[in-house]
This record gives C-alpha cells, sequence and structure tokens, in this order.
C-alpha cells in the first residue's frame, strides 16, 4: 500500500474516532508561565492572547476553541480552555470561581488538566501550590493520573533531571498530587516539543466541575496559610511573595463576607417564602351594580 494511501486511512481513522468528543484539556499555574502561548501551539493557532515576556498574566476570562492537535488533521482533535492564572493578584479566587461557572459550567467534561510551570523557578513557589490545591478541590472525579506537566522556558532555562525530581516532590508534599516522569513534557517554544504531550493524552471524559465551587474556594483558602508557613519554614518565601500572602488574606476575608451575606439573604427568603399570604379583596360598600 502507498504512503498516501495510509495517510488517508490514518486520517479517516482519527476523524472517526474523535467524531463525537474531542479530547478536552484546561490548564492551571501561575500568571504568567506561558499557558497560552502553550496552548495556541498545542492547537496550531494563534487564538489566546500571549506575551512570553509578560512578568503577570494577560488572560482575564476563560476562553476555549477546538482544533485538531498541532494543527495536523492527523491527529486527535482537542478542545482547550483558556483560564486566568491561578495566584493572579489582579484576579482573586472568588472571581476565578465565577469564571468556571460561566464560562464552563458543570457539564463540561475533562479529559486532562495541564500543570504549567516555568524552568526558572528553581524553587516552588505559593502560585503553584494554589495552583495544583485549585485543581485537585474544583474538580469531580480528579486524580493525579490525569495531569500532565508542561515546563515552559525549557528554551531559555537548562532543566536537569535531579531538578524536575526534587519539583515533583515539592508538588506531592504540598498537594497530595503524586507525579511521574512521564507525565512531565519540557517545552522550548516549538510545536516538536509538544509532541510527547500529544501522544501522552489520554481520555477520561469523567471530570466536571464541582457544582459547590464556592465552598471548595473557602476550604482553600482557608487551607492556604499553613501551607505558605510551611513553605516560609522549609522552602523560604520572597519579599513578593510574603506581600501576595498579605493579599491573598484580604482576598480570603472578602471572600468568607459574602459567602456570609449570601446565606444570610438566602435564609431571609426562606422565611419569607415560608409565611402565608393573605388576600383581601375588598367588594366595596356601595352595593351598587356592576357594569
Amino acid at each position: 500500500m502507498c504512503p498516501l494511501s495510509n495517510y488517508f486511512i490514518q486520517y479517516y481513522f482519527v476523524q472517526m474516532q474523535h467524531l463525537l468528543r474531542p479530547l478536552t484539556l484546561i490548564p492551571f499555574g501561575a500568571p504568567g508561565v506561558g499557558k497560552s502561548n502553550v496552548l495556541n501551539i498545542l492547537i496550531g493557532r494563534a487564538i489566546f492572547v500571549s506575551n512570553a515576556s509578560a512578568a503577570s498574566g494577560l488572560t482575564r476570562s476563560i476562553r476555549s476553541q477546538t482544533a485538531f492537535a498541532l494543527g495536523d488533521p492527523t491527529l486527535i482533535q482537542l478542545t482547550v480552555y483558556d483560564a486566568p492564572g491561578v495566584g493572579d493578584l489582579q484576579i482573586s479566587i472568588q472571581q476565578m470561581i465565577l469564571e468556571l461557572q460561566s464560562g464552563v459550567g458543570t457539564t463540561v467534561s475533562f479529559d486532562v488538566t495541564l500543570m504549567v510551570f516555568k524552568a526558572s523557578d528553581t524553587r516552588i513557589t505559593i502560585q503553584e501550590i494554589m495552583a495544583l490545591k485549585a485543581m485537585k478541590a474544583f474538580f469531580d472525579n480528579f486524580s493525579s493520573r490525569k495531569v500532565m506537566c508542561v515546563i515552559t522556558h525549557c528554551d531559555k532555562v537548562p532543566v536537569t533531571e535531579p531538578w524536575i525530581a526534587e519539583k515533583l516532590q515539592m508538588f506531592k508534599k504540598y498537594s497530595g498530587i503524586q507525579l511521574s516522569r512521564d507525565q512531565v513534557v519540557l517545552f522550548n517554544n516549538t510545536r516538536d516539543s509538544l509532541k510527547p504531550l500529544v501522544k501522552n493524552l489520554a481520555p477520561s471524559g469523567d471530570m466536571h466541575v464541582k457544582t459547590n465551587l464556592q465552598q471548595e474556594g473557602l476550604r482553600l483558602m482557608s487551607e492556604l496559610p499553613n501551607d505558605f508557613a510551611a513553605k516560609a519554614q522549609h522552602e523560604g518565601m520572597t519579599p513578593e511573595e510574603l506581600q501576595q500572602v498579605k493579599k491573598l488574606q484580604l482576598q480570603h476575608d472578602e471572600m468568607r463576607k459574602q459567602l456570609a451575606d449570601g446565606e444570610i439573604q438566602q435564609q431571609q427568603l426562606r422565611q419569607q417564602l415560608a409565611q402565608p399570604n393573605y388576600v383581601y379583596i375588598d367588594h366595596g360598600s356601595s352595593g351598587g351594580p356592576c357594569n
């Protein structure tokens, strides 16, 4: 059989296999690590706003796009969701929850979550801790085997195997998410460097955004101070991270207040609905005929 015939057989096989539902994924990670750029190259289209030199994230709302992996029609179809970076001080956890509820909802089936981080982040950051704990808290049927890691900036910073092993150990320590080396992809800003990611994507289709995101977000925010204290003791914190922790504490307090106010309003509404409604009809006292 000629190579051209093999190509068309593979093409139609892939078309039929993924006609009903593309593999669906969403990235997590600190702002400015290059999530949007990874997605653009992953789908072979410059759809999402990206700036490799940005110090903070450019994504402010969730968007999605469906395309063939790496822009190749012989490969699987993907639906990717570009989301704001967890820990972005311009976007609170509460705002991200609202984005997930409005931009994704609870009916979308996800196969994979991507944990994206930079090769230049030598130690675990508080934003990486938040991203890992958020992906674990926000999805039903989440498991470590449904995670793929993408290390960006590998074309600028050399990455060693001991560094990867230490990073994965830190991820497990602070989130309980245990990842193996074959779940890690080194991204050097090229299409070819994402081929191992496409090869290892596996369908599951049973991860959904939780319906009780507000409660999960509040629980997440209440756990973070202990995680940050442990990080400060064992790995240390930069002055910038200390400022971020203060900002996050204010966000946590505001989120608790909003939820408490919402509970009060719901309780008042329930009380009003429980009260009987009496209707008084005034037939008038004139006794005249009605025309």
